[in-house]
Order: C-alpha cells, then structure tokens, then sequence
C-alpha cells in the first residue's frame, strides 16, 4: 500500500466517517469561539480605483480564524478551503489568519460545519440567507436592483448586530489582537497537544 504524505490527504473528502464528523465538529468548536463570520461591505465610491464603472456597494461573506498555532489554521485550509496569511508584531508570536471569501467556497465551507455550530450559527443562517437569495443584474452596466440593495443591506445589518452583541458579551483579552487566539484542550494550550491531533488527523486522512 502507498503511504500518502501530508500534502496528498484531503481531509475534507471522507464521507460517512465518525472521525471526519468529530474533525468538523471539532474546527466548527474553533470557529464558535475564535472564529468571526461577517458580511464586508465596501462603498461604491471607495471601489472607483478598482472598477471605474461601480454603481453599487458591495457586500461580500467572509470568515475569518486567528491563531498562535499554524497546525491547526492548515488544517482548516486543508479541510474547508480558504487562505493562510502569516501576520508578525515585533516581539510577538505570529499570528497564522486562515480566510474564506468568495460565495461559493463560504457556502462548502459552512455546509461541512454548519451542523456543528452552536454560538456562529445565527450568523452562518445570515451568510445562507445573503448567498443563497444572491440577485444579479442582467446587465453588469445596469448595476443593482434597489430592492436587492436594500435585501443585501438588511442582512448586513442584522449581521452588525449579532457581532455586536456577541463582543460586548466576550471579556477582553488583555494584548489580545482582533482573531488572535490559543486553543485549549484537556486543560492545556493545544500546542502542548500538537502531537496528539497529528496523529488523529493522519489517521482521519486514510
């Protein structure tokens, strides 16, 4: 039998397996505490420099996780989809940011979680509710029914809201940036874990 290397295992591809349930379950954990699911929305006047014709502002699903620990923002890529970017403060550890954007991977990435989601999932039902009801133009010159504008700027909204209540609810983290976070488990910060989930997502992976 060929040995897979890390590179070669999709982890988000074993279907009907309890392991992969408790993998999901377990990073839907991360997103409910660590996580921040969003709607950006950026000023037609602002995107001039991008696109000279813009008529509308843009609203745009977004989902966003920061952590010390780079194992576990790889998995999430490896499993969910999405981007890793390295941010560095001098004398501080990085911070290892995994990003979803774009409709359709925000949409696979919370179809894999969304079951599992206890504190995020009125804000995951915002993201469906903003994706799945989507409205374009016929013509792209034409730009945005006020109607669709008004559904967009609605749901943004309500999402403002839920993240509002949701910060104001969190005690503040003293040197703690916006998304930075250290998972723990079984009492311990997870990087003393690292060995023990390595092996259990290799294992997730055959």
């Amino acid at each position: 039998m060929k040995t897979r290397t890390k590179k070669e295992i999709n982890y988000g591809t074993v279907q009907g397996n309890p392991r992969q349930a408790v993998l999901l379950s377990y990073f839907a954990g991360i997103i409910d505490g660590e996580g921040c699911l969003r709607i950006n929305k950026m000023k037609s006047q602002n995107l001039q420099h991008v696109h000279a014709k813009a008529k509308n502002d843009r609203y745009a699903a977004f989902i966003c996780v920061g952590m010390t620990n780079k194992q576990i923002i790889q998995m999430l890529t490896y499993t969910l989809g999405g981007s890793i970017r390295e941010e560095r403060i001098l004398n501080r550890r990085s911070i290892w940011r995994w990003t979803v954007s774009g409709r359709q991977i925000v949409t696979n990435a919370l179809e894999s979680v969304f079951p599992y989601l206890v504190v995020k999932k009125p804000q995951a039902e915002l993201l469906f509710e903003l994706i799945n009801n989507w409205k374009t133009p016929y013509r792209r010159s034409d730009g945005v029914s006020l109607e669709e504008l008004q559904r967009r700027e609605d749901i943004y909204l309500k999402m403002c809201k839920l993240n509002a209540v949701g910060a104001a609810a969190t005690t503040e983290r003293e040197g703690t940036r916006e998304g930075e976070a250290t998972v723990w488990t079984n009492g311990k910060p997870l990087e003393e874990n690292s060995k023990q989930f390595s092996r259990q997502l290799r294992i997730v992976g055959q």
